[in-house]
C-alpha cells in the first residue's frame, strides 16, 4: 500500500513542478488544440502534449519505487520485474505513437498495426492474457487460440475507445479517474 502512496505523491509534484514549463514549450512550438469541433467544449486553444509529462511523471514514480525491496519471496520477484519490464517497454511503443498522432498524425492502419505488435508481446511473451470467462455464458477455461484472439480483441477495442473519448473534453481524464479509483479499490481490497 505504501508503494502506491508514494507513487503518487511522486507521480503529482513531478507534473505539478513540469507543467508550466511543457506550457512554454507548446507556446514556443504551437502545439494547440483549437476549438472549433462539435465535441469540444473549450472556447481558446488548449495544449495538445499535456499527456507527456504525465506519462513521463508515472514511469519515472513507478520506476524509482518499484517494490523490489518490499518483495521476500526471489520467484514472486522475478515474476513482478518480468511483467514490469514487458508493461513498460510496450507502454513507451504507444507513448510515442500517440505523441506522432497528437503532433503530426498517423494514418489508422499504422496505429492498428503497433496496436497488435503491443498485443502480442503483452500476450505471447509477458503471457498478460485472458485465460478465463469465469462461467459467463457457460465457458469456464478457455483454450489457449481463444484466450489469444479474445485478448488481442480486448485490447484493442479498450485503447481505441478510450483513444477515442480523449476527444471530449474532461471525458478521458473523468473515466480515467473512474478507472484508477477502482483499480486502488481492487488492489487494497487484496492487500
Amino acid at each position: 500500500m505504501g508503494f502506491l502512496i508514494l507513487v503518487f505523491i511522486t507521480s503529482f509534484f513531478v507534473v505539478l513542478l513540469s507543467t508550466p514549463s511543457l506550457i512554454k514549450v507548446a507556446i514556443l512550438k504551437r502545439l494547440f488544440d483549437a476549438p472549433g469541433d462539435t465535441r469540444k467544449i473549450h472556447s481558446r486553444m488548449v495544449p495538445t502534449i499535456g499527456g507527456i509529462i504525465i506519462f513521463a511523471g508515472t514511469i519515472f514514480s513507478f520506476s524509482l519505487w518499484f517494490p523490489n525491496g518490499y518483495i521476500h519471496d526471489s520467484m514472486q520477484l522475478m515474476g513482478a520485474m518480468d511483467d514490469y519490464k514487458f508493461i513498460v517497454s510496450t507502454v513507451l511503443v504507444m507513448f510515442f505513437v500517440g505523441v506522432k498522432d497528437d503532433i503530426i498524425g498517423t494514418a489508422p492502419v499504422k496505429k492498428l498495426v503497433a496496436h497488435v505488435l503491443v498485443g502480442m508481446v503483452l500476450i505471447l511473451m509477458a503471457d498478460i492474457r485472458i485465460v478465463s470467462m469465469q462461467g459467463i455464458f457457460g465457458i469456464e477455461v478457455l483454450p489457449h487460440w481463444a484466450s489469444v484472439f479474445l485478448s488481442l480483441f480486448t485490447y484493442i477495442v479498450v485503447v481505441n475507445a478510450f483513444n477515442l473519448i480523449d476527444g471530449v473534453d474532461g471525458l478521458a481524464g473523468g473515466v480515467g479517474l473512474i478507472a484508477a479509483s477502482a483499480f486502488w479499490s481492487l488492489v487494497c481490497i487484496s492487500w
